[in-house]
């Protein structure tokens, strides 16, 4: 039987798995790419047999909750990154209610977490629970001094301010269902994390054995905006396609997003925030509309480089829509109105 996975890779940090004086949990680890919901159309159009492959942070959390996917599997570059899904793994495998949940993440002291954690072992990452540099940093990065993001990720969406809209049907600590599903993964052994790179042919390698000894298929590759030029060459991405694609069939589905630099104070009052674009190309839809993967991403990236040098918004697609039909006028259009 195949099964769903939900992989969560980065790329521009050291591999170098860091000591904890040097880690923070407020940088890349927290929530950043604000309003995940756009994506949902795509993750439910996409194949269901399959992994799901991501870049970010919670977002991995986030789109294995929305996507409903049977495994998540957590890759990342990012030391910071790393340690905060192991922790948040564990939690969620320990939890025994939404409400629960929320309370080992927002609330419980780290005599908690351990006992509760030397109780239940059913993951393999409770071991984090019984660290005190572990409780230490997440205490004072998500719970005393919560950067913006934290903040706003913490709120409940019930309450439908503009702050917590943000996330309004993507917050798995505010949803029943999407709580349920992450926590049925964590328990039952489900969610994997390790260290790896979108721009090591090494670390590619593993991510695609990972697939071919679980039989597995991506179904989505989300890779956020690690497209953008100082991230990954154009060389890098078309190997990273080329190297991928032997492990999607024709439905596979890569998510790439931008952010979208709108007017913020006219749209949603108050300080700038991180307002991001949600695009979905099939592989099939790539296949028969370049020539090559070089000239895909060769035109992705020339417009982002457009985008920058006239200031205008970059849409490099339908904004939370699927490109699986034959290409059109409308891949590729500015709206000026939206300017810098």
């Amino acid at each position: 039987m195949k099964v769903f996975i939900f992989l969560f890779i980065i790329t521009h940090l050291s591999p170098t798995v860091l000591s904890n004086e040097r880690i923070s949990l407020g940088g890349h680890a927290s929530p950043n790419e604000w309003n995940p919901q756009d994506a949902q159309e795509i993750f439910i159009k996409a194949s269901l047999n399959g992994s799901f492959v991501s870049v970010g942070s919670e977002r991995g959390f986030i789109g294995a909750s929305l996507a409903k996917s049977k495994f998540l599997f957590l890759a990342d570059f990012d030391p910071e990154v790393f340690l905060f899904n192991k922790i948040n793994i564990a939690l969620l495998a320990i939890s025994n209610s939404i409400e629960d949940y929320r309370f080992l993440r927002l609330n419980a002291d780290f005599e908690l977490w351990k006992s509760r954690a030397q109780q239940n072992n059913s993951s393999s990452y409770s071991e984090e629970l019984q660290k005190i540099s572990n409780w230490r940093l997440w205490n004072e990065y998500l719970r005393v001094h919560p950067n913006r993001n934290w903040r706003v990720f913490h709120q409940n969406t019930a309450l439908a301010n503009n702050n917590s809209l943000f996330f309004d049907g993507a917050n798995y600590l505010w949803f029943q269902d999407q709580y349920e599903h992450l926590a049925k993964l964590a328990k039952s052994g489900n969610i994997e994390t390790q260290l790896l790179s979108l721009d090591s042919k090494v670390d590619l390698q593993k991510l695609i054995n990972f697939h071919r000894t679980k039989n597995l298929e991506i179904a989505v590759f989300d890779m956020s905006n690690a497209w953008h030029p100082q991230y990954l060459s154009l060389q890098q991405l078309s190997e990273l396609m080329k190297v991928t694609s032997g492990v999607m069939n024709a439905k596979s589905v890569l998510l790439l997003t931008n952010y979208a630099r709108p007017a913020i104070k006219e749209i949603y009052g108050g300080s700038a925030a991180s307002v991001w674009e949600y695009f979905g190309f099939t592989l099939e839809y790539i296949m028969q509309n370049y020539n090559s993967y070089d000239q895909f991403w060769g035109e992705k990236l020339r417009i982002y480089q457009m985008s920058h040098e006239t200031k205008k918004r970059l849409l490099i697609g339908k904004p939370g829509g699927l490109m699986n039909a034959p290409r059109n006028k409308c891949e590729v259009f500015y709206i000026p109105k939206l300017s810098l």
